[in-house]
C-alpha cells in the first residue's frame, strides 16, 4: 500500500471532520489515567447495557453459546452487564494505548509465554499468529516493544472508509516496523512474508460467508481458512494469541500457546478446525473479555453452502455440534401445515447440526410429535402460551434460535419469539410483520401471477434460502406398498365435498376382491362407523398421526378432498381424491401417483364449504371415473 502527496486534497468534508474529531478524542484520552477510565468506561458499559437492547440479545445470545445454553433470567443479564463493561474498558484503553510511547506502555502489560513466541523467529522459520479480539487488543498491534529481537512483523487488515484516518493509522502501525498487508490485495504478498521468516498476525475470530462454515464454541459458523492455508503452504508454525484483563487498567498478553495439528486431518479444513479450537481454550481463560457484541454466528440466505469434504468432517464430529436452530411457526389450518413437510424436509437436509422445532396450534401437535425431522413441538393458543413453551428447560437449553419461519397470519407467535429474537426471520411478503421484523426472506407466491401448488409457496421460501427444492426425497412416492384399499368418505372441508353414500357402496363392489376399509378422523366417528357397519367392512377411527401410521399399509386411498388425501401424499401413498371446491391444481398431492377426479362446471373452483347449488360438481363424477383413475395409476406404475 502506498500513498501520494496531495492524495487527499479533495477528501470530503466529513473524512476531516472525522479525522480531527479523532485527534481530539486521543488528546481527552491522553489526560486520562488509565485506571480512571477504565473506570469510566465500566460506568458508561453499564448505561448502554441498560439502553441498548437489540445489542443486549446479541451478546446474551453469544454468551449462551460460548458459556452455557442454558443461561437465563438474572444470571444472563449478570454475564451479560459485565461483558459490556469489561468491552468498552477495553475498546478506550486500547485507543488510550496507540498513544503510549514504549516504556509507558510495558507498566500496563504482562507477558506470558515470551520464549514460545520468540522461538520460530530464532529459529528462522515463519509463525502465524492467530489473533482474537479480546482483552486491551491494540497491545498486539505494538507488540514489538515487547520482542525488539523479532525482526519480521506483519498484520493483515481491512482499510477504513475514511481514507486519512486509514493513512494516518497504517502510517502509526507500521513507523515502529509493522509491515501490513491489506485484506483487498490477495494472499501472495504474506505468503512470501512468512516464508521470509515473518511472523505475521491474522484476526480469526469474525464471521466470513466466504470462509469454512465449522465448530466454534461447538457451534458451526463461518471461519476464515486464511491462518490454515499460510501455515501449510509455507510449512511454518502456528500460535494462538490473546489478551485478556487482568486488573482494572492492566492486561495479560497470552503470546506462546502452539497450535498442534495432531489428531485432526491434515487439510486446510482439519488446520482450520484445530486453531478455532485453540482459540476457544485461550478466550476461556477470560471469557467475558471477548468482543461479543457481533453477530459471530451470523446468518445469511446462503446459510448452508455446499462443501462435501467440510460435510465429510462434520459429520465425522456430529455429537460435538450444538445444533442450528429453526423454529415454524404453522399455519392455523391443519391442510395447508401438512402441506410444509417436504419444505421441512428441505431444510432438515440442508445442514448436519440441523434442528427443527415446530410451533403450532393445539389440534396439530399429535402429528408434529411423530414426525422424524421435527424434534421439539410447541402447541400454543396465545403468545402466553408459546413465550411459557419457549421457556421449557428441555428446549432451552439446546441454545438459542437461528432462524424463524413465519408461515402464520398473525402476530401471536411474533409477539412470544422477539423476546428471543432469532436472528434470521422468513416466510411470505403478506405476514404482518414482514416489514418490522425485517424478515431476511419475503417470498410472495403470487408474483407470477398463475395459481400455484401450496406446497410450491412453502418451497419458495426455502429455494429463497438457496436450498435444493428438486431432490425426490422430499416428495416420497411409491406404489403397491401395502395391500389395502382405504377409503375416507368424510371431508374435513365440510358438506360440500360430500360423494354421495351410494356412489361410494357401488365404487366399494366395482372392486370385489380388494380388501378395503374406511379411515376417518375422531371427529366423524359416528359418520364412519355408520357407514362402515352399513357397507359391512372393517375402519379406523383415529388421530391424524394413528391415521398416518395405519395408511402405510394402503396401496391407495380413495377419498373427497381434505386432509386424508395430503396425509396420505406425505407418505408417499397414492391416492384418487374427488374435488368439488378447490381446485387440483393447488390442492392435490404432488407426485405422479396421484389422480385428481373432478367437474369443470362454471362456479368451480368456488372455496367454499356449503354449496347452494342444484346440481353439485360432486354428483357429476361417477364411481367409474374414480375406477378409471385408479386404473391409471396400475398402468402408470408399470
Amino acid at each position: 500500500m502506498s500513498y501520494k502527496q496531495g492524495e487527499f486534497e479533495g477528501a470530503k468534508w466529513s473524512h476531516r471532520l472525522g479525522m480531527k474529531g479523532f485527534h481530539l478524542f486521543e488528546g481527552i484520552l491522553k489526560c486520562i489515567p488509565m485506571k480512571l477510565l477504565c473506570r469510566m468506561a465500566r460506568c458508561l458499559g453499564g448505561v448502554c447495557w441498560y439502553v441498548l437492547s437489540d445489542r443486549r440479545r446479541i451478546v446474551a445470545r453469544n454468551l449462551r453459546i460460548v458459556i452455557d445454553a442454558q443461561l437465563k433470567g438474572d444470571a444472563l443479564d449478570a454475564v451479560t452487564k459485565e461483558n459490556f463493561k469489561r468491552t468498552f474498558a477495553n475498546l478506550l484503553a486500547s485507543a488510550k494505548t496507540a498513544t503510549f510511547k514504549p516504556e509507558e506502555l510495558k507498566k500496563y502489560v504482562t507477558m506470558e509465554g515470551y520464549e514460545g513466541f520468540e522461538r520460530p523467529s530464532k529459529e528462522g522459520r515463519g509463525c502465524v499468529c492467530c489473533v482474537t479480539h479480546s482483552g486491551n487488543w491494540e497491545i498486539l498491534a505494538r507488540i514489538r516493544v515487547f520482542y525488539p529481537q523479532v525482526k519480521l512483523y506483519g498484520s493483515m487488515y481491512r482499510p477504513i472508509d475514511n481514507p486519512i484516518m486509514d493513512k494516518f493509522i497504517y502510517d502509526r502501525r507500521t513507523e515502529s516496523g509493522t509491515q501490513m498487508f491489506s485484506k483487498e490485495d490477495g494472499v501472495k504478498a504474506p505468503l512470501l512474508f512468512v516464508k521470509k521468516g515473518g511472523m505475521m498476525g491474522v484476526l480469526c475470530d469474525q464471521f466470513l460467508q466466504q470462509g469454512l462454515f465449522l465448530p466454534y464454541f461447538g457451534k458451526v459458523t463461518g471461519t476464515t481458512s486464511l491462518p490454515a492455508l499460510l501455515s501449510r503452504r509455507t510449512n511454518s508454525d502456528s500460535l494462538a494469541v490473546c489478551v485478556r484483563t487482568d486488573s482494572l487498567g492492566h492486561w495479560v498478553s497470552d503470546m506462546g500457546t502452539h497450535i498442534d495439528y495432531t489428531g485432526v486431518d491434515d487439510s486446510i479444513i482439519g488446520h482450520t478446525l484445530a486453531i478455532n479450537r485453540q482459540i476457544e481454550t485461550l478466550l476461556n481463560k477470560s471469557i467475558l473479555d471477548g468482543f461479543w457484541m457481533h453477530h459471530r454466528w451470523k446468518i445469511t440466505q446462503d446459510f448452508a453452502p455446499e462443501n462435501p469434504k467440510v460435510s465429510a468432517l462434520l459429520e465425522s464430529i456430529q455429537g460435538e455440534l450444538k445444533p442450528f436452530r429453526i423454529i415454524v411457526v404453522m399455519p392455523e389450518v391443519m391442510d395447508k401445515a401438512l402441506f410444509t413437510l417436504p419444505m421441512i424436509r428441505a431444510f432438515k437436509s440442508a445442514r448436519i447440526d440441523m434442528q427443527i422445532s415446530v410451533a403450532c396450534p393445539a389440534d396439530q401437535t399429535d402429528y408434529w410429535q411423530n414426525q422424524e425431522e421435527v424434534s421439539y413441538v410447541l402447541p400454543y393458543k396465545n403468545s402466553q402460551e408459546l413465550a411459557k413453551e419457549l421457556e421449557n428447560e428441555t428446549f432451552y437449553a439446546d441454545g438459542p434460535l437461528d432462524m424463524a419461519i413465519m408461515l402464520d397470519d398473525s402476530t401471536v407467535a411474533y409477539q412470544a419469539l422477539k423476546k428471543y429474537r432469532p436472528i434470521c426471520f422468513g416466510g411470505f411478503v403478506s405476514h404482518p410483520m414482514a416489514k418490522k421484523a425485517k424478515f431476511r426472506v419475503k417470498f410472495n407466491p403470487l408474483h407470477e401471477g398463475a395459481p400455484q401448488h401450496i406446497i410450491e409457496s412453502f418451497m419458495g421460501i426455502a429455494r429463497e434460502f438457496q436450498l435444493n427444492t428438486q431432490r425426490a426425497e422430499l416428495y416420497p412416492s411409491r406404489f403397491q406398498g401395502g395391500d389395502k384399499i382405504l377409503i375416507s368418505p368424510i371431508s374435513s372441508i365440510g358438506t360440500i365435498e360430500h360423494w354421495d353414500d351410494e356412489k361410494w357402496k357401488n365404487l366399494i363392489q366395482l372392486m370385489p376382491n380388494e380388501d378395503i376399509e374406511l379411515v376417518g378422523c375422531k371427529k366423524d366417528k359416528e359418520q364412519i362407523e355408520a357407514l362402515a357397519k352399513q357397507w359391512n367392512l372393517n375402519c379406523l377411527v383415529g388421530s391424524l398421526d394413528e391415521i398416518s401410521q395405519y395408511l402405510q399399509k394402503a396401496k391407495v386411498l380413495f377419498a373427497v378432498d381434505g386432509v386424508l388425501p395430503i396425509l396420505a401424499g406425505n407418505r408417499g401413498i397414492p391416492t384418487v381424491t374427488v374435488y368439488s371446491s378447490r381446485l387440483p391444481k393447488v390442492w392435490r398431492p404432488l407426485g405422479s401417483y396421484h389422480r385428481a377426479v373432478y367437474h369443470h362446471s362454471n362456479c368451480f373452483p368456488c372455496y367454499r364449504n356449503q354449496c347452494d347449488q342444484s346440481d353439485k360438481c360432486s354428483q357429476s363424477v361417477s364411481e367409474y371415473d374414480l375406477l378409471a383413475a385408479y386404473r391409471d395409476l396400475v398402468d402408470c406404475s408399470q
